[in-house]
């Protein structure tokens, strides 16, 4: 596929550009150390910059799944890196009407907290509440649960006094009659 990517009489056929971006992304699950992976995102770095191809939410989606990816296999310092990669993706305005891309931070913030400290944790999860408060987000469920789950962890990891106070922003959420239906929520 790079090949075809890379050969000029196919280089403008965004549909193989698209399919060569989700074989990196896949290709990154199989990355076992953060430096394989970096070569791997660089890669979908630059297909994402291209000017060719940068409209191509697609495109740009497969780049964000990659830092997802690559967050997996990195330390929690090296992962933050990327997360904020993954801000400005969904901050882009190009982008940031497109949810699955701002549905991969969030996927991204909630691997991150998992990684971190109590106190790192609780500034990673805020991020996500203010993506679920964010009128553009705040009916995607999807977002929602990602930060119903990151409540719950951090939870674990707090004193009983701390995780009395998250536990009551589950039972707020729990409580919102957005996400009444939603079994994973309530």
């Amino acid at each position: 596929l790079a090949e075809l990517a890379a050969d000029s009489r196919y280089s403008d056929n965004q549909e193989i550009v698209l399919y060569y971006a989700m074989g990196l992304a896949n290709h990154l699950t199989n990355k076992k150390t953060a430096a394989q992976a970096e070569v791997t995102i660089k890669k979908l770095a630059e297909l994402a910059a291209d000017s060719r191809y940068s409209n191509n939410q697609k495109i740009v989606k497969e780049y964000a799944r990659g830092l997802v990816n690559l967050s997996a296999v990195q330390t929690a310092e090296q992962a933050g890196v990327t997360i904020n990669k993954l801000a400005e993706l969904a901050a882009d305005s190009r982008y940031s009407d497109n949810q699955e891309i701002v549905l991969r931070y969030a996927n991204g913030l909630f691997s991150l907290s998992n990684k971190q400290t109590v106190e790192q944790a609780e500034v990673t999860i805020k991020k996500l509440a203010e993506l679920t408060a964010d009128s553009q987000y705040s009916n995607n469920q999807e977002i929602v649960i990602y930060y119903a789950n990151g409540l719950v962890n951090l939870s674990a990891k707090q004193t009983a006094e701390q995780a009395e106070v998250t536990i009551n922003k589950l039972l707020e959420l729990a409580a919102d009659s957005r996400y009444s239906d939603n079994q994973e929520i309530v």
